[in-house]
């Protein structure tokens, strides 16, 4: 096992007052555990505010734990041990994420220089053979990062992940501000190297016709916690959970939503229903069979539905 997430949390303390007394918190992660094999792509999908990116930075602690454990090649995780950068992670906005000051070859070269992975004098010459290997024109090492097109940004962002020779790179978004055709060619991009290189990604995305793409499984987040979690066949042909079954029709653009979602917005995670988070929007709400009472008392653990496919739903327990 590359990856082990086992009970992961992060949660933010609500200050206020003259004092700034903590009046609450965000549950932004609550209670996650996921595996990642070597070579493999799990999909997190999810709603912008489920607190997908916030699992990302959590399992590199580039936030605060408040519970949890992060395992990477069967050890604890530890973002300042010199093994860390066989964790990488490539950011929605690859613009914001490069120094408009430096050209984008010299980006990528100081990360070379920090970590000592090549002789000085070979710098230059593994900065161009990292552009080939994400099809940049090696000419591109001289341009500012405001010269390059988002989709030619986000293969700087590769590049540079690439750089450290990580096992295991969390990508962010990486394709959701980019014109569809461009899309797939990233997509392409990424299944090539790991293929080539035996990667392993957390490929994060609020699109599910993305995510079905690239990835092996697939994790269904809503409001902290996963909902659904299974082989991307499985989930994708047979949903149990009514909030991955919205997903799907939205990503089909079949179907009406309303039939299968109530409208509004995702829970806030400052003030969550108590019960299954998603029932104030679950369309057993309107249908005969009404939503039974446990729905809105207690939260659901995750259950094996069919084999290796895990939901947490009460109506899936009939």
């Amino acid at each position: 096992m590359l990856l082990q997430v086992k009970n992961l949390k992060a949660y933010f303390p609500i200050k206020g007052g003259i004092l700034s007394n903590t009046s609450g918190q965000v549950k932004a992660v609550d209670d996650i555990s996921l595996n990642i094999e070597r070579g493999e792509t799990v999909g997190l999908v999810g709603e912008s505010g489920s607190g997908k990116s916030t699992l990302g930075r959590a399992i590199l602690q580039l936030v605060s734990l408040s519970g949890g454990l992060v395992r990477f090649n069967d050890v604890p995780y530890n973002s300042s041990r010199k093994d860390a950068k066989k964790v990488q992670m490539i950011f929605q906005d690859p613009l914001s994420s490069l120094n408009p000051r430096m050209t984008v070859g010299a980006a990528i070269a100081e990360v070379l220089k920090h970590h000592k992975l090549v002789p000085r004098n070979k710098v230059m010459h593994r900065v161009k053979e990292l552009f080939r290997m994400v099809e940049l024109s090696p000419e591109y090492i001289h341009r500012y990062p405001h010269e390059l097109s988002g989709g030619q940004c986000q293969r700087v962002g590769i590049a540079r992940a690439l750089s450290v020779e990580p096992e295991l790179i969390i990508c962010d978004e990486i394709v959701s501000a980019l014109d569809v055709s461009v899309q797939a060619q990233i997509i392409n991009l990424l299944k090539k190297l790991q293929k080539d290189k035996k990667l392993s990604y957390l490929f994060i995305s609020h699109d599910l016709a993305v995510v079905r793409q690239i990835a092996h499984r697939i994790a269904v987040m809503y409001c902290g916690k996963i909902v659904e979690y299974g082989d991307v066949n499985s989930i994708i042909l047979t949903p149990f959970h009514p909030y991955t079954k919205a997903l799907i029709t939205i990503a089909g653009e079949k179907g009406h939503l309303k039939d299968i979602m109530k409208p509004g917005d995702i829970a806030n995670p400052a003030n969550l229903p108590e019960g299954c988070h998603f029932h104030p929007r679950c369309p057993v709400k309107d249908r005969e069979d009404k939503l039974p009472d446990i729905c809105k008392k207690l939260y659901p653990d995750l259950i094996e539905k069919i084999e290796g496919h895990f939901v947490a739903c009460f109506q899936q327990r009939k």
